[in-house]
């Protein structure tokens, strides 16, 4: 109703304001008996009550923003009715008396309910006093009571920025900005009376009274139409959910954007035709509760989620840009989890077919000892056992021998490389027989730890292939090998002194290792600078 009458009221208002600044120049305007400077005090007068009466119909019908828009409606009426208690007639002058100082207990309660226009437990009090204070005339002109509502005005707005989340603490920022101004405009009005500066001074601070009650309804008003703080907190909700390096609580997200930290997010699951929370609690959005509301977000292929937050909310424009963010947010989670699923069953394939591939090396490295290996013994044996008196025939069969036991020991490095026996013993066995069998000097700093046997094997391929490095290519005189179990992993660090300058793209050996280690949920770190050794650092599930 009053959306549809705010133009005929604000007309009205505004055509008694004219009356009121003409009563109180106790005639129509320029006559003889009204000073230049009563003229402009007047015009001023009435400029800033219409700036009042104007912004609150403009912010009349506002969601939010209409209980702000009313209040200012209410304090142009108010400071006109005002300006009747300067008037020369009686009644006009006694009217105005109840009025004087009203419209500050309006403004009050704009700035500290700003932009809702609903008061909480906190500010309620403040409110209700103020409006006490402003409806007593002679108690509303005196400094300690000017000086004591702009002191808790500001206080209290500041508190509420400072305390609130989303869209409502940059708007209450801008409610504080015009408390504080108001505020500062009732403490120069409260000095100037105290020293009783003189008709100079008095009119100082009238002068700024009036700028700064039309400025802090121009700034309400003007927040109000923009909403730029509703866009604003969208933009940063978007810039958020999309700059999160790890998952991150969505729920949380929107309910910091929508400033209400109960808000439930709840997930469409199809099967079950329902929504339910993170922590698969189904979520009732049909029956909310009291002072509760649900909002469907929806794509092109049905339900996504569903919001349930405080009826407080009430502003269309701010769940619509959140539902957005939401359904786009839903959409990048569902994408992350399919490509997560997608990396794990990769690694999982990686994995058996590493699996595969060392039962396998097994498979051949046992099958190696047992036939050829043990066929030269019995070939090495049966040499040792033919009684040759021929010098020629000894030479041919010391030469054989040579031979045989050449062939033993290549074969026994073969069956090693498929799969070391030493491994049996425990990894602390086998890097021994490592560093025992480099030509470089190793020194080994290693506890005994037993571990899977994928990553005994991986530990050891690494150690192996990087000692045969820094023997051959590296110029190394001296390798350090270190190995610890820390919190379920496996650290191990290979160090040499050698020219350094080992690139992981230039070879295949160091490439095959890391992508053993990785396909075992590992870590594979090479640091090798020209000059200054070659450092392999590996985490392996312990």
């Amino acid at each position: 109703m009053i959306l549809r009458l705010r133009l005929p009221i604000a007309l009205a208002i505004l055509g008694l304001g004219a009356y009121a600044e003409w009563a109180a120049l106790r005639a129509a305007p320029l006559t003889a008996g009204a000073t230049a400077a009563e003229i402009r005090i007047a015009g001023a007068d009435f400029v800033c009550g219409a700036i009042l009466t104007v912004a609150g119909a403009a912010a009349v019908g506002r969601v939010p923003g209409d209980r702000i828009g009313r209040l200012l409606l209410l304090a142009g009426l108010a400071w006109y009715l005002g300006t009747f208690s300067t008037s020369g007639v009686d009644a006009y002058a006694d009217l105005g008396a109840v009025f004087v100082s009203l419209h500050r207990g309006l403004l009050v309660h704009a700035f500290l309910t700003y932009p809702t226009g609903r008061a909480d437990r906190h500010s309620a009090p403040i409110i209700v006093a103020v409006y006490g204070v402003s409806a007593v005339a002679p108690l509303a002109g005196t400094p300690a009571a000017v000086l004591a509502v702009a002191a808790a005005t500001a206080v209290m707005a500041a508190g509420r920025a400072r305390s609130s989340r989303g869209p409502e603490r940059r708007a209450r920022g801008v409610a504080a900005s015009a408390a504080a101004l108001f505020g500062a405009a009732l403490v120069v009005a409260a000095v100037v009376d105290l020293r009783d500066a003189g008709a100079f001074a008095a009119r100082f601070a009238l002068w700024t009274y009036d700028v700064a009650v039309a400025l802090a309804a121009a700034a309400l008003c003007f927040d109000l139409l923009r909403r730029r703080w509703v866009r604003a907190t969208i933009a940063d909700l978007v810039l958020d959910l999309g700059e999160a390096s790890a998952p991150v609580s969505l729920r949380d997200y929107l309910g910091d954007a929508v400033g209400d930290r109960s808000l439930e997010l709840g997930y469409y699951v199809a099967e079950r035709t329902t929504f339910v929370d993170d922590d698969g609690r189904v979520l009732d959005v049909a029956n909310c509760g009291p002072g509760r509301v649900a909002t469907i977000v929806e794509d092109a292929d049905g339900p996504v989620a569903a919001l349930v937050y405080s009826e407080a909310v009430d502003d269309a424009e701010l769940i619509n840009g959140v539902a957005a963010a939401a359904r786009a947010a839903v959409a990048n989670d569902r994408l992350r989890r399919e490509i997560e699923r997608q990396v794990d069953e990769l690694r999982a394939s990686q994995r058996r077919i590493l699996e595969a591939g060392d039962a396998q090396r097994r498979r051949l490295a046992a099958a190696v000892r047992e036939r050829p290996e043990r066929a030269l013994a019995e070939a090495a044996e049966l040499l040792d056992s033919l009684d040759v008196r021929s010098p020629a025939a000894a030479a041919v069969l010391d030469d054989a021998r040579i031979e045989l036991a050449r062939a033993r020991e290549e074969l026994t490095g073969f069956a090693r490389g498929l799969h070391p026996r030493a491994l049996a013993n425990g990894l602390a066995a086998a890097l021994a027989d490592l560093a025992q069998a480099s030509p470089i000097q190793v020194a080994l700093d290693v506890t005994e730890i037993r571990v899977s046997a994928m990553s005994e094997a991986a530990a050891y391929f690494v150690c192996s292939e990087t000692l045969a490095n820094a023997a051959k290519h590296a110029g190394a005189s001296r390798v350090t090998v270190y190995l610890r179990a820390v919190a379920r992993t496996l650290q191990l660090e290979v160090k040499d002194d050698g020219m350094g300058g080992a690139d992981m793209a230039a070879g295949s050996g160091l490439r095959g290792l890391r992508d053993r280690v990785e396909a075992l949920g590992g870590r594979f770190e090479l640091a090798s600078d020209a000059g200054s050794g070659t450092v392999i650092c590996v985490e392996l599930p312990a």
